[in-house]
């Protein structure tokens, strides 16, 4: 949100920043000079966001249905791959009420622990020999921080209303 602010501040817009509406959409009911940039800067970061995501969980579905199966086909991979699409493109079709609440615990839980927690700990683990001086302390700084941001999450998730 605030970057989005700070964007409507640069392109000279009068944003309402009371709260009751979001910035993003203020930027899209604005003037086309305004809401085109926005509109296309919104769909690429969506769109690139979500072909990553899709090519790396269509090849992890793939992946898992040839190792269980112990063989795999073209038509195996497609399948698994529209398999993992179909998943979470039905899911959002219910409707946000659903939709949404599980995307915030995606990025508050899996997200930290993928991107936060697993790469200072496996580098901790790791026997690699190039060793950085001061190395450690730095990684376990990193681990702490992430572990202690999954359980900010936690009690957020836990006591909200």
């Amino acid at each position: 949100g605030i970057i989005w602010v700070c964007v409507a501040a640069l392109l000279g817009s009068r944003l309402n920043l009371d709260g009751a509406e979001d910035p993003v959409l203020q930027l899209v009911h604005g003037p086309w000079s305004i809401a085109l940039p926005v509109l296309l800067l919104a769909a690429g970061a969506i769109g690139t966001t979500l072909i990553a995501s899709y090519l790396a969980l269509g090849q992890f579905a793939a992946d898992a249905l040839c190792a269980a199966t112990g063989s795999c086909s073209l038509e195996d991979n497609q399948r698994a791959k529209v398999a993992s699409v179909m998943l979470p493109a039905l899911t959002a079709c219910i409707g946000p009420q659903l939709y949404l609440p599980l995307l915030s615990f995606a990025g508050a839980f899996p997200s930290v622990l993928l991107y936060g927690v697993l790469p200072p700990v496996a580098l901790l683990l790791s026997r690699s020999p190039k060793k950085l001086p001061g190395q450690e302390p730095v990684l376990v700084g990193l681990a702490v921080t992430a572990v202690l941001f999954l359980l900010v999450n936690l009690w957020l998730w836990l006591t909200a209303v």
